[in-house]
């Protein structure tokens, strides 16, 4: 393609999470494909700016003030500006709405989530489900940003979900419906390996933030009511809390904290079960990956996982509609009574249909340059 594309995303490795991990999948295959593409995110390390043969890697440093932030990325985001260039954004919408560059250029927003409910959550206001947190009142902080959000998002010319409950809050957001596009998540099948032969070290893996709304606690209290191994990959506000949890409760834990891709692959091969307790997700990549590794998964009802799996059929949801805790549900998950093997075969069949990553991002590139 002639046209250059600009990636713009809040995180990029070596930050965790989906939108980090899709903005570095979608670069490297963007590349191949377009004749110039730029990326810009935000870092922990100093400002930085890698030139490459097709385009550049602009990294924004979190250090400085908010607002000297928000202004050096806009900044930045205008010298990236051409009149031959599309933008798809993955994170950093208001500062993207901030540089009014929607004006001149076409963009395509790929929302992850509700970006204000989980402001709201991490900072401890609210504890609301967010379906309720929809039709609550917000104090002055959060009304501001939910419109500033709403005004950024109707600004694209194309917005791309990644699962129909998060396509429904965009409805309810009072979002276009027909700029609105679902295209599932998706993984890279070939970059996994079946786990069936590897030596397991862990009964039970999760993979999140550790922030409350992601239920490690109730993880930790099943595994250890049912004696299970706990492997808990990732870092975040709750890790000393959920640390202490585990030592109270003579837990078999073990944290590892921010970890490579690499090692994160290793740990979905030498675990039993996956299991994901999120009050909210759009469409989890962690869960993708781990039916790429021939991981049963265990997720929570109500949430983009009940959109990847199949209860009782390639894993099991747990929640008032099935009828299963968490306790429950991997206690089933190691009974005769469910065949994990067959699956966790069926899931890696639905991968290779649903959420096969050439395909889906196939799809983001041709709503990224519709016109």
């Amino acid at each position: 393609m002639d046209k250059g594309l600009c990636l713009v995303s809040g995180i990029y490795p070596p930050d965790s999470g989906g939108p980090a991990k899709f903005t570095y999948e979608f670069e490297g295959y963007a590349r191949e494909r377009c004749s110039h593409v730029d990326v810009i995110a935000t870092t922990n390390s100093a400002t930085s700016i890698s030139n490459l043969n097709n385009g550049s890697v602009v990294k924004i440093s979190r250090k400085s003030s908010v607002l000297f932030r928000y202004i050096i990325y806009v900044f930045n985001l205008k010298k990236l500006n051409s009149s031959n260039q599309s933008f798809l954004v993955t994170g950093a919408f208001l500062e993207f709405y901030f540089s009014r560059i929607w004006k001149n250029s076409h963009v395509t927003f790929k929302l992850p989530g509700d970006i204000v409910w989980e402001r709201a959550r991490n900072q401890g206001y609210t504890q609301l489900s967010i379906e309720d947190f929809q039709s609550s009142e917000l104090p002055f902080r959060f009304k501001l940003m939910r419109k500033l959000f709403t005004s950024a998002i109707s600004k694209a010319d194309i917005v791309i979900v990644p699962s129909a409950g998060l396509r429904s809050l965009t409805q309810q957001w009072g979002i276009d419906q027909s700029k609105v596009h679902l295209v599932f998540n998706s993984v890279d099948i070939n970059s996994f390996s079946s786990n069936e032969n590897s030596e397991k070290e862990f009964d039970v893996l999760t993979v999140c933030r550790l922030t409350k709304w992601k239920g490690v606690g109730e993880i930790i209290r099943s595994t250890q009511i049912l004696g299970l191994s706990l492997a808990v990959v990732g870092d975040g506000p709750e890790r000393a809390a959920l640390e202490e949890l585990a030592l109270q409760l003579n837990a078999k834990v073990h944290f590892f904290g921010d970890v490579d891709f690499e090692s994160v692959k290793k740990l979905y091969a030498q675990s039993k079960r996956f299991v994901l307790n999120s009050a909210y997700e759009g469409l989890p990549h962690v869960l993708l990956e781990a039916r790429a590794s021939s991981l049963l998964c265990i997720a929570r009802e109500g949430t983009g996982s009940s959109e990847v799996i199949h209860h009782m059929e390639d894993g099991i949801i747990f929640g008032t509609n099935s009828g299963l805790k968490l306790t429950e549900a991997l206690q089933l998950s190691f009974s005769d009574k469910f065949d994990a093997k067959v699956a966790a075969a069926k899931a890696l069949d639905d991968l290779g249909e649903r959420f096969n990553q050439t395909n889906n991002f196939r799809k983001i590139l041709e709503l990224s340059y519709e016109f």
